[in-house]
């Protein structure tokens, strides 16, 4: 069997792949980073002055299993707002995971390879399909997963991609913890629990087992396989609302 998810897969394939696949939980440190340190200042703005101020834009950042590194740009930044803003979704997340983006990408696992369902563009630079990844990183209370969505170009801009962002959060004193305690130890550091304050490696899916409608959007792209019963009702409510979205959206293109 193939051990790439690709657009071909099925759900059998890729609960096969997933369900032997480790994710490294990136480290993300409180006392560095993103900060929003002006009270007056807007999370928005304070994301993109970080961009710039970090050296983000256009940056690029490297994907296991994928042919091109991916750009960071304005416009992944402003459609991982939007995305994150429609979700009702903390932004701050947003920050804290652009603190660590070069790790959390480079880590990043692919979960699914899907076409491209939204409505294209007029002007015949369309995508092809979209490759969605999932990774993680982790504060001394929280895990914070993270989806991150590749488009994949065609037409006039054939060959190009662009990357979307949405990040989630769980309570690691709740019940994540405890899920994790079997966790096998990072190579270099020896540490095996998130306390530990350091990366740490944990089957895929043992973090997928925490996971509920917070992290729908991440859900939405997972093989039933991998899903407990509301996890898949959950998924099966995104996908519904997401049709729904884009279907309103298509009659309002229809009527201009």
């Amino acid at each position: 069997m193939n051990k790439e998810i690709t657009i071909n897969s099925t759900d059998e394939e890729r609960t096969s792949i997933l369900s032997e696949k480790d994710l490294t939980i990136v480290q993300w440190d409180r006392k560095h980073g993103f900060r929003q340190t002006d009270p007056q200042e807007s999370i928005t703005h304070a994301l993109g002055r970080y961009m710039d101020e970090s050296g983000l834009r256009g940056k690029p950042m490297h994907f296991k299993d994928f042919p091109e590194d991916v750009a960071f740009t304005r416009n992944t930044l402003h459609e991982s707002i939007r995305q994150m803003t429609k979700r009702h979704s903390d932004l701050a997340n947003l920050g804290r995971v652009l603190s660590v983006i070069d790790d959390v990408c480079k880590n990043a696992e692919k979960i699914e390879v899907e076409p491209y369902r939204h409505s294209q563009p007029k002007s015949g630079a369309g995508f092809k399909q979209m490759h969605q990844y999932m990774s993680a990183f982790h504060d001394m209370d929280y895990i914070y997963p993270v989806k991150i969505t590749i488009r994949e170009a065609e037409g006039k801009q054939a060959n190009r991609f662009y990357m979307v962002i949405t990040v989630g959060m769980i309570d690691i004193e709740d019940k994540t913890k405890e899920a994790l305690t079997n966790t096998r130890v990072h190579p270099e550091t020896g540490e095996s629990l998130p306390a530990g304050g350091a990366s740490f490696i944990v089957n895929i899916p043992q973090l997928i087992s925490t996971f509920n409608s917070e992290e729908g959007i991440i859900l939405k792209n997972l093989p039933n396989g991998l899903l407990n019963d509301a996890q898949q009702k959950i998924k099966q409510k995104v996908i519904a609302t997401d049709i729904q979205s884009i279907c309103r959206h298509s009659a309002r293109r229809r009527l201009r």
